[in-house]
């Protein structure tokens, strides 16, 4: 299937489809470099993707004109626009469905919210939070419900928030039992449940999510039930554990899954800070490989269904590269991906921060060429397909060997998939070896 450029509210192409060595490895890809597409409408510069929609149709983040002045951007594929420095938010975010809700933060140091309707207004303006300064970092599917941080001028001591409504306002969420200071990241899209962390000091950083900042050993991934009581839980481990503190897994949680089953984050392991992939039900830790064997990574965004998971890893020519994480196929290195797949020659992405619900629009940030050329971007992949066993995108002799090396593997209950299970039903048998062949040298649409 041959992708079509996606074109600008001026009719300009926006969009590059991804030209690839040959016509199976094109099908399906598409990778659109924000910049372009909203120079037309404005001078400011799209550079830093943070934060997607969950349908994957709007793309927010931070644009800019100089090394220090910055502006919170909202794109779409058909009206791009930016929320520009009238409207005081220096970032964004997170996105409600469809765009509707950006969240973020602006240069006076407050939480903010930006609607159509209303624009951009600080949280503490709609109902006080206290006259600390804040920063909001998720926002729930229906746009209501608004977590972040809020940071006292004078300790530095952080604590974490849920916003609902002018009538209801914050709730302060309070750390786990013997600690002191608590940050909320994330809240899954039906809105029952808080991710974030638990720490006894917080050097994290206050406004922006810095990949790999984690320097607090204390630090514990908790989640708040929304239930109104707001009580702190630890994430629970079962062995093997990644390292042990108590029950609990350290570190922070930064993205949740739709129904909050699934959290994304970082924890303390060699060579330093990794990526997790938690499923609470079973308290079922996966710590993806780094995509060239060694070094740092964090995970910053997760499907739905928990079977993607992206982010950005340490090192390469940029010093951080973006990676994704595919239950049947494992980690791979983006750039090195897509470079046989049509992304523009000297173009590097330099991360990952979040995917769609269904796991096929990425939200990312690269460099071209020239280091101070950065640029977000966003990307489409194929979703899962049947007979695709190690998740290359293409049904070939590769897959039958995996399903052969993986046999009778099961992948139940998390993450329902695994290497060598074509047919998407959670073990490798004989129905794998079947969907292959019916499925033979076709690609992922």
């Amino acid at each position: 299937m041959n992708t079509k450029p996606v074109l600008s509210a001026c009719g300009t192409a926006a969009g590059v489809a991804l030209a690839a060595l040959s016509p199976s490895a094109r099908a399906g890809f598409t990778f659109i470099q924000i910049v372009e597409a909203r120079m037309e409408t404005s001078p400011w510069l799209a550079d830093r993707a943070r934060g997607l929609s969950p349908e994957g149709g709007v793309i927010v983040g931070f644009g800019s004109t100089t090394f220090i002045a910055s502006t919170g951007f909202r794109w779409t594929r058909s009206t791009p626009a930016d929320l520009g420095p009238a409207l005081f938010m220096s970032g964004a975010l997170d996105a409600s469905s469809g765009g509707g809700v950006v969240v973020g933060f602006g240069s006076g140091g407050s939480a903010r919210r930006w609607t159509a309707l209303s624009g951009s207004e600080p949280l503490e303006s709609l109902n006080p939070l206290t006259e600390r300064p804040s920063s909001a970092r998720g926002v729930s599917d229906d746009g209501v419900h608004i977590v972040g941080q809020m940071r006292n001028p004078d300790s530095g001591d952080t604590t974490g928030f849920v916003w609902e409504s002018v009538e209801n306002g914050a709730q302060v969420l309070a750390p786990l039992v013997g600690l002191t200071q608590s940050d909320a990241f994330a809240v899954s899209g039906d809105a029952s449940t808080i991710g974030g962390t638990s720490a006894g000091f917080f050097p994290f950083s206050f406004q922006d999510i810095v990949p790999f900042d984690l320097f607090d050993p204390g630090a514990v991934c908790t989640i708040w039930p929304n239930d109104g009581a707001f009580a702190p839980e630890p994430l629970l481990l079962a062995p093997p554990r990644v390292k042990k503190s108590g029950d609990a897994l350290p570190g922070r949680i930064t993205r949740l899954s739709h129904d909050g089953s699934v959290a994304v984050g970082s924890t303390f392991g060699a060579p330093g800070v990794v990526g997790f992939i938690h499923h609470r039900p079973t308290s079922t830790t996966l710590v993806p490989a780094h995509p060239h064997g060694f070094g740092q990574t964090d995970a910053l965004g997760v499907s739905a269904d928990g079977r993607r998971v992206v982010g950005v890893f340490e090192g390469g020519p940029a010093g951080t590269g973006a990676w994704l994480w595919d239950a049947r196929g494992g980690s791979i290195d983006l750039t090195q991906f897509l470079a046989a797949r049509g992304l523009p020659m000297g173009f590097v992405i330099t991360e990952a921060r979040d995917i769609s619900s269904d796991g096929t629009v990425i939200a990312a940030s690269g460099l071209r060429d020239n280091p101070s050329e950065a640029e977000a971007v966003l990307i489409e992949i194929p979703a899962p397909c049947l007979g695709d066993a190690n998740g290359d995108f293409v049904v070939d002799f590769d897959d039958i060997t995996t399903s052969l090396s993986n046999w009778l593997n099961a992948y139940h209950p998390f993450p329902g998939t695994g290497p060598g299970d074509a047919d998407l039903d959670g073990d490798v048998d004989f129905d794998d070896i079947t969907s292959e062949l019916s499925q033979w040298l076709q690609d992922c649409p």
